[in-house]
């Protein structure tokens, strides 16, 4: 049995991208932006452990005129310890050993044995700043108080692409944080992933992390 992730996983590995990309960005022009993104970047990689709960919301066309869009909101969360990572959401485990990405479905007891050939799910720091740190111009897109936060939002624009139309980073100014990341694309399709709880240098087992931990006991893995 061969799992198509096309359709079924596409827009959730696009939401690790998302997130990882928000913690890890470099800025390129305005240097207000570049200098407060730098500062969160900093502060993210002196964390040992990050531990995240966050919503996703997909807004998107649905090409009918009684109906022009449709919202689904998912909750999830991320635990980040070094390199690697885990990502619960709608069912589905993704997880980065450091070494390796796979997609777990517990439902089904099988482990998707992810072969990336272009890169989706190649989401370490340092694959990230490689990825982001060209490419996109940056701006301070003003600030606004959330349930008592002050949050500065930086809008970034690719210098091209045929799907993203722009992106826009929220940023917890106190905590040097991420908040929020929105992305509009060029088919209308808008995400935005909002941190709802964010703990830091917490212990993490690098089980977690792990296909042979004892949770995926019996699992089938499948490789693409």
């Amino acid at each position: 049995m061969i799992i198509k992730i096309e359709n079924r996983n596409m827009k959730y590995v696009a939401l690790v991208t998302v997130m990882l990309a928000a913690l890890f960005t470099n800025a390129q022009s305005n240097k207000e932006a570049e200098k407060l993104l730098k500062d969160v970047r900093k502060n993210t990689e002196s964390y040992k452990t990050q531990v995240i709960a966050f919503t996703n919301e997909i807004d998107a066309p649905t090409g009918k005129p009684e109906k022009p869009r449709s919202k689904r909101s998912s909750n999830g969360t991320a635990k980040i310890k070094d390199q690697r990572f885990r990502v619960e959401i709608d069912g589905m485990i993704f997880l980065n050993d450091g070494k390796k990405a796979y997609i777990v479905y517990p439902d089904e007891e099988e482990i998707n044995d992810f072969k990336d050939d272009e890169g989706n799910m190649n989401v370490t720091p340092s694959s990230i700043l490689a990825a982001y740190e060209k490419g996109y111009s940056y701006a301070m897109a003003g600030k606004e108080t959330v349930k008592g936060k002050t949050i500065q939002y930086v809008r970034l624009k690719p210098k091209a692409s045929a799907e993203v139309k722009e992106i826009i980073i929220g940023i917890d100014v106190a905590k040097q944080q991420l908040y929020s990341f929105q992305q509009m694309a060029q088919d209308g399709v808008n995400t935005t992933f909002t941190v709802t709880s964010y703990a830091t240098n917490q212990t993490l087992n690098d089980d977690l992390f792990s296909t042979q931990s004892a949770q995926f006991k019996g699992f089938e893995i499948i490789e693409e």
